[in-house]
């Protein structure tokens, strides 16, 4: 798989950090704003829809549920895993 076009979802400052990091490298097609961010980040990129056309979506310390995985990396501070392991 090809990746290029990532949709980034989430809008802390972890989230900022990681597309500083990305936006030369790949091109970031916008972001999906969390709704409670713990701490904001400055995010330099349009708002877009969870379903825009993208490669790869990177959830980045985002705060909603996401039932669509396809596609999908989260990056989270531990929470996902400890959450897995509660379910399996």
């Amino acid at each position: 798989m090809v990746i290029d076009k990532i949709l980034i979802l989430g809008s802390t400052y972890l989230t900022e950090l990681v597309v500083n990091e990305l936006k030369d490298k790949y091109e970031l097609v916008g972001y999906v704003p969390s709704v409670k961010p713990t701490r904001e980040g400055n995010i330099d990129l349009p708002i877009v829809d969870f379903d825009t056309d993208c490669d790869i979506k990177l959830s980045v310390q985002y705060d909603k549920i996401i039932t669509d995985t396809y596609k999908c990396f989260n990056v989270h501070t531990g929470l996902f895993l400890n959450m897995v392991e509660q379910i399996y």
